[in-house]
This record gives C-alpha cells, sequence and structure tokens, in this order.
C-alpha cells in the first residue's frame, strides 16, 4: 500500500467512525442512563473534528482536508438529523 492509500484509508475510517459515533448519539440522547456514553461519543466525535482541524492530518493530505470535512460534517449531521 502506497502512502496515499493509507492515508485515505486513515481519513476515511475517521469519517466512518464520526457518522457511526454521531448515529448512536442521535439515537440514545435523552434516554434513561445513557449519559456515559454519551459524554464518551461527544469525546470521541471531538477528537475526530480535532483530527481533521490538526497539523497531522494537513501532513496526510495536501488537498485541504479541513474544509470539505467540514461540509462533510455538515452532510451527516443533515441525513442523521441533529442532536438536540
Amino acid at each position: 500500500m502506497e502512502f496515499g492509500e493509507l492515508a485515505n484509508a486513515v481519513i476515511m475510517q475517521a469519517i466512518k467512525d464520526y457518522e457511526k459515533d454521531y448515529a448512536e448519539l442521535k439515537r440514545i440522547v435523552g434516554k434513561e442512563d445513557t449519559e456515559q456514553r454519551q459524554k464518551y461519543l461527544r469525546h470521541s466525535m471531538d477528537k475526530i473534528d480535532s483530527f481533521f482541524k490538526g497539523d497531522w492530518c494537513a501532513t496526510l493530505s495536501h488537498d485541504g482536508v479541513a474544509r470539505s470535512w467540514e461540509k462533510k460534517k455538515a452532510e451527516i449531521r443533515e441525513r442523521i438529523g441533529e442532536v438536540e
């Protein structure tokens, strides 16, 4: 696997992880006894967001992924629905 393929795989996995966490958060928000899980999911999503805005992601991809990330994140939230 080339560096570019590996970089793309890392970025794609981060997007999938964010989408999965966001969908689960949407599903459990407001339910009893889910506060710890909600806290974990929000933390995980914050870490992914930081990854896309950070230097390491910029090093992996030289094509403005941080700007694309904001658009992708908005698409995920629109498709799944806003979390209360």
